[in-house]
């Protein structure tokens, strides 16, 4: 649907600050679900298998990692409205 400029509807809320809002909140949604696949289909039975000590702890500290990535994802994504709304 056209409006009265002749553009669409449709490409005008990317150039809003409410649809780059939207985009960023939903990369960070994006990153946030493959980091959790990461660690549930990959570290997670890797450490319950119980594999060399080695790889243990390399496991473990790679879920450490990611789960504190994932935490810091959902506090920015929280965060993202106030940051525009400032």
């Amino acid at each position: 649907m056209r409006n009265r400029r002749g553009t669409h509807r449709s490409s005008q809320w990317a150039r809003r600050s409410d649809g780059r809002v939207l985009i960023l909140k939903l990369g960070v949604f994006a990153m946030m679900l493959a980091f959790v696949a990461v660690n549930r289909f990959h570290l997670t039975p890797r450490l319950a298998i119980g594999c060399s000590k080695g790889a243990q702890s390399k496991s473990l500290g790679q879920f450490a990692r990611n789960s504190a990535i994932e935490t810091v994802l959902v506090v920015y994504h929280g965060d993202f409205d106030s940051l525009w709304t400032a």
